[in-house]
Protein backbone atom coordinates (compact mmCIF):
# COMPACT_ATOMS: atom_id res chain seq x y z
CA UNK A 1 0.00 0.00 0.00
CA UNK A 2 1.54 3.23 -1.39
CA UNK A 3 -0.42 5.54 1.28
CA UNK A 4 1.64 5.17 4.53
CA UNK A 5 -0.57 6.80 6.78
CA UNK A 6 -2.73 4.15 6.55
CA UNK A 7 -0.51 1.56 7.00
CA UNK A 8 -0.17 1.93 10.81
CA UNK A 9 -4.38 0.97 10.98
CA UNK A 10 -4.30 -1.94 9.12
CA UNK A 11 -3.72 -3.80 12.82
CA UNK A 12 -6.57 -1.54 14.22
CA UNK A 13 -9.09 -2.97 11.58
CA UNK A 14 -8.45 -6.66 12.85
CA UNK A 15 -8.63 -5.87 16.60
CA UNK A 16 -12.17 -3.87 16.14
CA UNK A 17 -13.71 -6.85 14.05
CA UNK A 18 -12.29 -9.34 16.33
CA UNK A 19 -13.19 -7.00 19.65
CA UNK A 20 -16.83 -6.41 17.70
CA UNK A 21 -17.70 -9.90 16.64
CA UNK A 22 -18.68 -11.13 13.38
CA UNK A 23 -21.84 -9.39 12.82
CA UNK A 24 -19.49 -6.25 13.01
CA UNK A 25 -18.11 -5.51 9.58
CA UNK A 26 -14.65 -3.06 9.79
CA UNK A 27 -13.64 -1.21 6.45
CA UNK A 28 -10.56 0.82 5.53
CA UNK A 29 -10.34 2.89 3.05
CA UNK A 30 -7.77 4.79 0.98
CA UNK A 31 -9.33 7.96 -0.74
CA UNK A 32 -6.02 8.28 -2.91
CA UNK A 33 -7.50 5.79 -5.05
CA UNK A 34 -11.13 6.17 -4.52
CA UNK A 35 -11.66 3.21 -7.48
CA UNK A 36 -10.46 0.75 -5.45
CA UNK A 37 -10.02 2.37 -2.06
CA UNK A 38 -10.91 -1.04 0.34
CA UNK A 39 -7.62 -2.10 1.15
CA UNK A 40 -9.00 -3.94 4.15
CA UNK A 41 -12.37 -5.30 5.55
CA UNK A 42 -12.85 -7.94 7.74
CA UNK A 43 -16.27 -9.67 8.64
CA UNK A 44 -17.25 -8.56 5.29
CA UNK A 45 -20.25 -11.27 4.59
CA UNK A 46 -22.36 -8.42 6.02
CA UNK A 47 -21.91 -6.46 2.68
CA UNK A 48 -20.47 -8.79 0.21
CA UNK A 49 -17.59 -5.72 -0.66
CA UNK A 50 -14.07 -7.22 -1.00
CA UNK A 51 -10.84 -5.76 -1.01
CA UNK A 52 -9.92 -3.55 -4.16
CA UNK A 53 -13.67 -2.37 -4.34
CA UNK A 54 -14.47 1.44 -4.90
CA UNK A 55 -15.87 3.71 -2.40
CA UNK A 56 -19.68 3.39 -1.51
CA UNK A 57 -21.89 6.18 -2.84
CA UNK A 58 -22.64 6.60 0.77
CA UNK A 59 -18.93 7.64 1.13
CA UNK A 60 -18.69 9.22 -1.53
CA UNK A 61 -21.76 11.75 -0.62
CA UNK A 62 -20.19 12.57 2.97
CA UNK A 63 -16.38 13.52 1.08
CA UNK A 64 -18.97 15.85 -1.67
CA UNK A 65 -20.86 17.17 1.35
CA UNK A 66 -17.66 18.35 3.46
CA UNK A 67 -18.64 16.30 6.61
CA UNK A 68 -14.78 15.40 7.03
CA UNK A 69 -13.93 18.94 6.89
CA UNK A 70 -16.20 19.71 10.48
CA UNK A 71 -15.96 16.68 11.82
CA UNK A 72 -13.60 13.93 12.52
CA UNK A 73 -16.47 10.96 12.30
CA UNK A 74 -19.64 10.68 12.11
CA UNK A 75 -21.79 8.24 13.98
CA UNK A 76 -24.43 5.69 14.67
CA UNK A 77 -26.51 6.55 10.53
CA UNK A 78 -28.77 3.61 9.65
CA UNK A 79 -28.12 1.79 6.38
CA UNK A 80 -28.63 -1.28 4.26
CA UNK A 81 -26.86 -3.73 2.80
CA UNK A 82 -28.81 -5.71 -0.33
CA UNK A 83 -32.48 -5.92 0.40
CA UNK A 84 -32.25 -7.82 3.79
CA UNK A 85 -29.34 -6.22 6.31
CA UNK A 86 -30.32 -3.58 8.53
CA UNK A 87 -27.24 -1.82 9.74
CA UNK A 88 -26.05 0.90 11.96
CA UNK A 89 -22.92 2.37 10.88
CA UNK A 90 -20.16 4.70 11.83
CA UNK A 91 -17.22 6.09 10.20
CA UNK A 92 -14.16 7.70 11.51
CA UNK A 93 -11.89 10.50 9.05
CA UNK A 94 -8.22 8.95 8.77
CA UNK A 95 -5.58 12.55 7.64
CA UNK A 96 -2.12 13.16 7.00
CA UNK A 97 0.19 15.02 8.92
CA UNK A 98 -0.74 17.91 6.72
CA UNK A 99 -3.88 17.67 7.82
CA UNK A 100 -5.85 16.53 4.39
CA UNK A 101 -7.94 13.66 4.49
CA UNK A 102 -6.64 9.95 3.38
CA UNK A 103 -9.04 7.67 4.49
CA UNK A 104 -12.02 5.92 6.37
CA UNK A 105 -12.36 3.45 8.79
CA UNK A 106 -16.25 2.60 8.48
CA UNK A 107 -17.83 -0.03 11.12
CA UNK A 108 -21.39 -1.48 10.45
CA UNK A 109 -23.35 -3.31 12.55
CA UNK A 110 -25.65 -5.88 10.89
CA UNK A 111 -28.54 -4.89 13.10
CA UNK A 112 -31.24 -7.41 11.63
CA UNK A 113 -31.08 -10.21 14.09
CA UNK A 114 -32.06 -7.75 16.70
CA UNK A 115 -34.20 -6.45 14.75
CA UNK A 116 -35.99 -10.03 13.74
CA UNK A 117 -36.17 -10.37 18.00
CA UNK A 118 -37.90 -7.68 18.31
CA UNK A 119 -40.46 -7.42 15.67
CA UNK A 120 -41.05 -11.46 17.60
CA UNK A 121 -40.83 -10.22 21.07
CA UNK A 122 -43.46 -6.98 20.47
CA UNK A 123 -45.81 -9.94 18.48
CA UNK A 124 -45.68 -12.12 21.51
CA UNK A 125 -46.44 -9.17 24.21
CA UNK A 126 -49.68 -7.72 21.79
CA UNK A 127 -51.11 -11.45 21.57
CA UNK A 128 -52.40 -11.15 24.75
CA UNK A 129 -52.77 -7.38 24.74
CA UNK A 130 -49.65 -6.49 26.38
CA UNK A 131 -49.43 -3.05 26.95
CA UNK A 132 -47.06 -0.79 29.29
CA UNK A 133 -49.94 0.07 31.68
CA UNK A 134 -50.12 -4.60 31.75
CA UNK A 135 -46.39 -4.69 32.74
CA UNK A 136 -46.81 -1.81 35.55
CA UNK A 137 -49.82 -3.54 37.20
CA UNK A 138 -47.69 -6.94 36.68
CA UNK A 139 -45.30 -5.53 38.74
CA UNK A 140 -47.68 -5.98 42.02
CA UNK A 141 -48.88 -9.25 41.12
CA UNK A 142 -48.36 -12.77 43.75
CA UNK A 143 -45.48 -14.63 43.01
CA UNK A 144 -46.31 -17.78 41.57
CA UNK A 145 -43.25 -19.80 42.22
CA UNK A 146 -43.15 -19.50 45.97
CA UNK A 147 -43.59 -22.10 48.36
CA UNK A 148 -45.98 -22.15 51.19
CA UNK A 149 -42.39 -21.63 53.14
CA UNK A 150 -41.19 -18.51 51.25
CA UNK A 151 -44.74 -16.97 50.63
CA UNK A 152 -45.13 -16.80 54.58
CA UNK A 153 -41.57 -15.51 54.87
CA UNK A 154 -42.13 -13.22 51.56
CA UNK A 155 -46.00 -11.90 53.43
CA UNK A 156 -44.17 -11.08 57.43
CA UNK A 157 -41.21 -9.25 55.99
CA UNK A 158 -44.09 -7.02 54.10
CA UNK A 159 -45.79 -7.18 57.09
CA UNK A 160 -42.69 -5.90 58.69
CA UNK A 161 -42.10 -3.30 56.35
CA UNK A 162 -45.32 -1.84 56.49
Amino acid sequence: MENDTLNTWLPFVDFLAEACGSSCEVVLHDLLNPEHSIVAIRNNHISGRSVGEGLSVFARQIMAHGEHKEKNFVTNYFGKAGNSKFLRSSTFFIRDKEGELVGMLGINMDLTPLWEARKTLDQMLSMGGVTNETIERAKNYKRIDLSIEEMLHSLLEQTIED
